[in-house]
C-alpha cells in the first residue's frame, strides 16, 4: 500500500507540473513528434523513475514501481496533456516542456528518449 500511495503522489506531480513558456519550450508539432517513443521519466529528482511510451493515435503506456498503467495524450497549445485510467483517478493534467539538449524538462520531472 506504502508503494502504491509513494506512486500515486509520484504520478501527481508529473501530471501537475507546469513550466511557463521559455524559448526552449516545445511547441505543439514537436510534442506531436515525440510519438512514437519510449521515455525514461524522472519524477522529483529521480526519486520515482517510469518508463512511458507514447503511440501516434494518443495512446500511452507506463510502468513505475511495478505498477503499470494506459491512457491517453494529447496536445493543446504548447503544452502536452495526459490522462491515465487509474493514475490520479484519470483527470486530465497538462504541461509544458522545455528542450535541455539531451532530455526534455518540466517542473519536477525530466524525460529521456530511450
Amino acid at each position: 500500500m506504502r508503494t502504491k500511495s509513494f506512486l500515486a503522489l509520484a504520478c501527481l506531480g508529473l501530471a501537475l507540473s507546469t513550466t511557463a513558456a521559455s524559448a526552449d519550450t516545445l511547441a505543439a508539432k514537436e510534442l506531436r513528434a515525440l510519438a512514437p517513443g519510449r521515455y525514461n521519466v524522472d519524477i522529483m529528482g529521480g526519486m520515482i523513475s517510469m518508463i512511458v511510451t507514447l503511440y501516434p493515435n494518443g495512446r500511452i503506456a507506463g510502468v513505475a514501481k511495478g505498477q503499470k498503467d494506459s491512457g491517453t495524450w494529447q496536445v493543446r497549445g504548447t503544452q502536452m496533456c495526459i490522462a491515465w485510467s487509474k493514475w490520479l483517478g484519470g483527470s486530465n493534467h497538462c504541461s509544458a516542456l522545455d528542450d535541455q539538449g539531451d532530455k526534455l524538462r518540466g517542473s519536477s520531472f525530466t524525460i529521456k528518449h530511450i
